[in-house]
């Protein structure tokens, strides 16, 4: 299923969770989260729109990785390479999406 949007050519990047809107600080806007979160998932379509794929699992092609030069390693472990990169694949026009497909975070 996180392959599935890319038969669009305006999808660069797919993941499992996301947020609709970024505050001007970088945290999420918490009413605007999306997700396929097996208990409760708030996607019902095959996919819907995003500002950001969150790392927990995301997908997306090699060349569109290289294109945006890569993740951002400075980030370390946890959170804030994935708004990076969210930007960037919007910034070259594509869209970034969170699939309906059930899962359980643990």
């Amino acid at each position: 299923r996180l392959l599935a949007p890319f038969a669009s050519a305006d999808v660069g990047l797919s993941g499992l969770y996301g947020v609709k809107r970024v505050r001007r600080d970088g945290r999420y806007a918490g009413r605007t989260i999306v997700h396929s979160l097996a208990d409760g998932p708030t996607v019902h379509v095959p996919w819907e729109e995003v500002a950001v794929v969150d790392g927990v699992c995301l997908c997306l092609r090699r060349a569109m990785l290289e294109a945006v030069g890569g993740i951002d390693e400075s980030y370390g472990f946890f959170h804030g390479y994935d708004r990076d990169l969210s930007f960037a694949v919007r910034e070259t026009g594509r869209r970034c999406v969170v699939v309906h497909a059930p899962f359980r975070h643990t």
